[in-house]
């Protein structure tokens, strides 16, 4: 059993999840059929049962119900979208993964009175502001909608701990990122374990690449500061990070892929709803210098559960 199955002990006796017990057949971390689940589906129901939806009037009452019920399955769903809530998701992508509990209960309340909690041993409150709640969901460069759970609580955990309000996500996306608020995330949700060193505007090096990699062997959740061209190739604009990512699996490091060239390869990041690779497509790696490049630091997160 990894230290990663240790991180949540999140209601009484039922344990918390691993990403080897949950790795399902299409890639996607799912966990149909775990019963362990039951509990947290069950208050999604209560709370929802009870809303009138007069918090959230651009949001259907039954798409956030589904939704929140298929994150708690599989975490890998949560989806930013076309927001640039990218560091607020990596965050509640691991929070649903690590306690689901907690999650159902921050979701279902946002969506029945307006606001909800974080924290396990102490609560903060989570308030999105009226105008957050009055906007429209946001939609892709396709017209498709972000899922409407997830905008629920993406955009009130970004609300949460931003210091100004929000005006418009369409005209203010870059603060959507919430850079400077991710340690608080984890620590505000009882995550009392963290090691952060990231900045948006320098690369970190493979010192820090390598303690990433060596904290989620120990059980972390690890968040990846890149530059999104990483992932896709895309032409890159600024030399700055811009894109939040969660470790899914070690940074494997091959002194010997080619003759003066060292590589790399993940086998595993999630990433805008879904996992994938570094390369994204093959068996191989990159270039070391060229992940370097990309990479902006991390943050990582573990809760100290028995004396652990």
């Amino acid at each position: 059993m990894s230290e990663h199955l240790k991180k949540f002990d999140f209601s009484g006796s039922q344990p918390a999840f691993d990403d080897a017990d949950a790795l399902g057949t299409d890639g996607q971390f799912g966990r149909q059929g775990d019963t362990r689940l039951e509990h947290p589906k069950k208050l999604v129901d209560y709370w929802i049962d009870k809303a009138t939806g007069k918090y959230w009037p651009h949001l259907d009452k039954e798409k956030v119900r589904a939704g929140l019920k298929e994150r708690i399955t599989t975490p890998d769903l949560i989806n930013q979208s076309a927001t640039s809530l990218c560091g607020v998701a990596t965050f509640v992508r691991e929070l649903a993964h690590d306690d689901p509990t907690q999650y159902a209960l921050l979701g279902a309340l946002l969506y029945e009175g307006g606001w909800g909690n974080l924290g396990r041993r102490g609560l903060t409150r989570i308030e999105p502001r009226a105008a957050t709640r009055m906007e429209k969901v946001p939609v892709d460069s396709n017209g498709n909608e972000m899922n409407h759970a997830d905008w629920l609580v993406l955009a009130s955990v970004r609300d949460a701990f931003n210091t100004d309000a929000y005006r418009n996500d369409f005209l203010e996306g870059l603060r959507g990122m919430t850079v400077d608020s991710m340690p608080a995330f984890f620590r505000t949700a009882g995550y009392d374990q963290l090691a952060y060193d990231y900045s948006a505007t320098s690369t970190r090096g493979i010192h820090n690449m390598e303690k990433a990699s060596d904290l989620y062997r120990s059980g972390y959740a690890v968040a990846l500061f890149v530059h999104s061209s990483l992932l896709n190739d895309a032409t890159r604009v600024l030399p700055t990070a811009n894109h939040w990512i969660a470790l899914r699996s070690p940074i494997d490091v091959n002194r010997v892929w080619k003759p003066g060239v060292v590589g790399v390869r993940v086998d595993r990041v999630w990433t805008w709803g879904g996992v994938q690779s570094i390369p994204k497509e093959g068996d191989g790696c990159i270039p070391l210098q060229k992940f370097i490049d990309h990479y902006y630091g991390y943050v990582a997160a573990r809760a100290h559960v028995n004396g652990r």
